[in-house]
């Protein structure tokens, strides 16, 4: 989060807010400094049914601003920015992610607000987020295993955290290292809402251990940060499976990876190869 930036584009200049630095300016060789339209947010959603103070708010495609450096004169200018998605670069590198009852709020690193039109999308949202950087976390952890690391301070920042505990600072419920549930106060008109949406339970099944479970939103979200910090490890055939492919990418460069829909299979093929099995299935 240290090196992203919020543009707020207006029709005579663009302000930047940065996390730790509020006033920041385009290099003027920037491409945005010369043409900030391309900073403009478009496809604005314009949906009856959403809350009156989103109207003309929601877009799939706001963005931030990453920056590489920070050249400080009598100005501060960002050097090296480029745009970035938003929503996914924020709650994937975000160190703490606050929610509401319903999680329709997320604030990222006390700094950035998110803020979605339904409850479903906001479900789905966080349970791809827990499933993401899990996966990343113990890609992570596989690679240092193999490396031999036995680092005892990457071992404790990587650990999963504090299961199912309250926050002692914030309130609400800590389901991992970085995410927080229902420690945010709801507004006074949703706060009925907010009560009725914590405890309500709904039938789900979990994309991972394909379990099925009546739960509510901190136990769905409890039972994914849980099911996919302990339910990674590889078993000794996909090992084996990944080596074979990583012997196989390296005798022959040229071969990628293929999936086939009408095989429902993966393979390493190079280009010709793929022709060939794409027409076998015509033929």
């Amino acid at each position: 989060m240290q090196n992203l930036v919020l543009p707020h584009n207006t029709p005579f200049c663009v302000n930047i807010e940065g996390y730790t630095k509020p006033f920041l300016l385009l290099h003027p060789t920037c491409v945005f400094a010369l043409r900030p339209e391309l900073l403009r947010s478009t496809e604005m959603k314009e949906d009856e049914t959403c809350p009156s103070d989103l109207r003309g708010k929601l877009s799939n495609n706001h963005q931030l601003l990453a920056y590489v450096s920070l050249l400080e004169t009598n100005k501060p200018y960002l050097i090296n920015t480029m745009r970035v998605p938003a929503l996914q670069t924020v709650t994937m590198f975000s160190n703490s992610i606050d929610t509401d009852a319903a999680c329709m709020r997320l604030v990222c690193d006390g700094w950035l607000e998110i803020r979605f039109v339904d409850e479903e999308t906001a479900s789905n949202t966080l349970s791809s987020l827990i499933q993401l950087r899990a996966t990343w976390q113990n890609l992570l952890k596989l690679r240092l295993k193999e490396a031999g690391g036995k680092n005892k301070i990457l071992n404790d920042v990587l650990k999963s955290g504090s299961e199912g505990k309250v926050h002692s600072v914030k309130g609400g419920i800590q389901i991992n290292h970085y995410l927080t549930y229902n420690c945010l106060l709801d507004e006074s008109e949703a706060s009925i809402w907010g009560e009725y949406t914590s405890s309500m339970q709904k039938h789900w099944v979990c994309p991972r251990c394909e379990a099925n479970l009546i739960v509510s939103i901190q136990e769905r979200l409890e039972h994914e940060s849980e099911c996919q910090s302990k339910n990674f490890e590889p078993t000794q055939q996909e090992e084996a499976q990944e080596m074979e492919e990583v012997k196989q990418a390296q005798m022959n460069p040229l071969r990628k990876h293929y999936f086939c829909d009408k095989c429902d299979q993966g393979f390493r093929f190079t280009t010709t190869e793929i022709l060939k099995h794409k027409k076998s299935h015509v033929t």
